[in-house]
């Protein structure tokens, strides 16, 4: 069943799965269990999804240091041309989009063993950084 969303007269987002012949119409009203009202929001239902994948910013821990290291890291980052943004508490790198996030793991030397097209990918054996 597909899910809707529905938001409040206080702004409020709430996610609402319906059979899809019994589906409000864009606009419609329904009533919550708690006797709000909510219209059906077609914006919230195709935009602003942080649940997926895909949304940027995007944290690593697995490209990121130590805490204490977080200014050698970004003097490396600089130094290859590009820069990040790291959590002071956890050493976290975050990446503000696909290109960014490319543009890091290449300076750090990573790669992404899911790796699409254009996203930095293992160089393979025969490759000159891995000499002769």
């Amino acid at each position: 069943m597909p899910m809707y969303c529905f938001t409040t007269q206080d702004g409020e987002i709430v996610e609402k799965y319906f059979a899809m012949k019994d589906a409000p119409k864009f606009g419609a009203s329904i009533t919550l269990p708690d006797g709000r009202a909510a219209v059906r929001d077609v914006q919230a239902e195709h935009g602003h999804m942080r649940v997926t994948g895909g949304n940027w910013p995007m944290w690593s821990t697995f490209a990121g240091c130590h805490p204490d290291q977080i200014p050698e890291m970004k003097e490396q980052l600089r130094s290859c041309g590009t820069d990040a943004d790291y959590d002071p508490k956890t050493g976290d790198v975050c990446f503000r989009s696909r290109g960014h996030r490319a543009e890091v793991l290449r300076a750090l030397g990573m790669f992404d063993r899911s790796a699409g097209y254009g996203d930095p990918a293992p160089l393979g054996k025969n490759h000159p950084i891995y000499g002769e």
